[in-house]
Order: structure tokens, then C-alpha cells, then sequence
């Protein structure tokens, strides 16, 4: 059975939770970051690619004229790459981001590293006998208080038995 939680250890399993969350948050938020610009990337380049070769193909069939479409192809071409570009390099700068973040073991790991000075652990149970019990006379025939035994006296024999 566990012992029942004092308010210092609570607060030590909030903060050491606490922590935790805010671990991984900042973590789960530029990974996140990073597998999104990874797909914009992608779709960047993906219409990139696409514009390039109907750029190809359109002159092709035109007999290398430039027309409207041409020039809108050549300018689309130019924004998906650049698009690819900077999406690359957010990419990369929230991985680094993330591994930047100083790593927060989970609770239990936390815990378990703590010195024995710093646990504070406290009896589950009833104490076996009430402090009246615990300071008695040794002689079974005396009859002294607790409080008796407990005082201070100031001649040597007074309280002795």
C-alpha cells in the first residue's frame, strides 16, 4: 500500500508534471510546424514540377511563342519554388527548434532521480501504541505519570524510581 501524499510531495508531482506538459508542448508544436511545412513543400514542388512541364509542353505546341499563358505559367513556376524554398527552410528551423528543447524525463523518472533527503516519507499505518503507553515506568510496582517522567526535575532523585 502506498503511503498517503503529503502537500510537498503534490507539489513536487505538479511541478515534475507541470514540466512535463510544457516539455511536451513545445516539442509536439514544432514537430507539428515541421510536418507541415514538410507536406506545403511537397505541394510546392509537386505544382512546380507540373507547371514546369506544361511550360514545356505549351511551347512545344505553340512553336516556342510566348503568349499570356506562357508568362502566367513562368510566374506560377516562380511562386511554388520559392514556396518550396521557404517552406524547406521553416521545415528545418522548427527541427531544430525541437531539438533545442532541453529534454523532461516523465514524472516517475523524475521522482526516482530525487535524493533520499529530499522524499519526505511518512508511516501508512496506526502507530502501535499511544504515547501514554510508550513512557511508562520501568518497575512494575511505581506508579509515575507520563508528564512525571517527561519533566525535568531538579534534585538527582526526585522522579527516579
Amino acid at each position: 500500500m502506498n503511503p498517503p501524499k503529503t502537500p510537498l510531495d503534490v507539489k513536487m508531482t505538479d511541478d515534475a508534471r507541470k514540466k512535463r506538459w510544457a516539455y511536451l508542448g513545445k516539442v509536439g508544436s514544432a514537430e507539428f510546424l515541421a510536418f507541415a511545412m514538410g507536406c506545403v513543400t511537397v505541394v510546392c514542388f509537386v505544382l512546380a514540377v507540373l507547371t514546369l512541364f506544361g511550360l514545356f509542353f505549351g511551347l512545344a505546341m505553340s512553336g516556342g511563342a510566348l503568349n499570356n499563358e506562357t508568362y502566367a505559367g513562368i510566374v506560377f513556376f516562380m511562386l511554388t519554388s520559392v514556396g518550396a524554398f521557404l517552406a524547406t527552410r521553416m521545415r528545418r528551423a522548427s527541427i531544430e527548434k525541437a531539438d533545442a528543447v532541453p529534454y523532461i524525463p516523465p514524472v516517475r523518472e523524475q521522482i526516482a532521480e530525487l535524493r533520499a533527503e529530499e522524499i519526505l516519507v511518512r508511516a501508512s499505518a496506526d502507530p502501535a501504541a499511544t504515547p501514554a503507553e510508550l513512557l511508562r515506568a520501568t518497575n512494575s510496582g511505581t506508579t509515575a505519570s507520563a508528564e512525571g517522567l517527561l519533566r525535568a526535575s531538579d534534585t538527582p532523585n526526585e522522579g527516579r524510581l
